[in-house]
């Protein structure tokens, strides 16, 4: 009994005091979309989605998603381990992030960029675009922003994410110390 106590306090503890890795799959699998021309344009829709292309590029759909750090842990970094993608069927020209504007302002379209709409790099170039970390009622809380989708617009093909494996580090949390 002795034995293992100090076994978990020798070894164990430093991991828990000075932080660890956190694999985490993302439930991106089962996303339900839909796509409607707009305009002559392929417009992505997802529900409780949000935006963060620049206007002019292709406006795809982003989630975010939460998770809560352990106690006394801080978010260091988040990377993608792995990832897969199946083409959606068919070619797409994906509808322009339009500009910010007051609701009832009218403002001119916002064309595509041809410089991204003629690029066969791809629209994110990684599903992971945002990470922040934050206090949530005392508990350390990871927000991870996805967008389960990536255009590439020279070939006006649009693929979807099945599945997303990132790893979350952290590291002990010192009072004040946010990402």
């Amino acid at each position: 009994m002795v034995k293992n106590c100090f076994f978990i306090s020798f070894f164990c503890l430093p991991v828990l005091l000075t932080g660890g890795t956190i694999v985490c799959d993302i439930p991106v699998e089962d996303i339900i979309f839909d796509i409607s021309a707009v305009s002559g344009y392929d417009k992505i829709g997802l529900h409780n989605s949000f935006s963060l292309a620049e206007p002019g590029h292709p406006d795809l759909p982003g989630l975010t998603f939460y998770y809560l750090l352990p106690f006394d842990q801080k978010l260091v970094d988040v990377a993608v381990v792995a990832e897969q993608w199946h083409s959606v069927q068919g070619r797409f020209t994906v509808f322009p992030k339009q500009r910010e504007h007051i609701v009832g302002e009218t403002v001119p379209f916002t064309e595509p960029d041809p410089l991204v709409y003629a690029s066969d790099v791809s629209c994110p170039y990684s599903p992971l675009i945002s990470v922040r970390s934050g206090n949530m009622r005392g508990f350390q809380v990871a927000y991870l922003c996805v967008v389960p989708f990536r255009y590439f617009p020279g070939r006006q093909e649009l693929q979807r994410l099945r599945e997303l494996t990132v790893t979350i580090e952290t590291a002990a949390h010192t009072e004040g110390a946010q990402k």
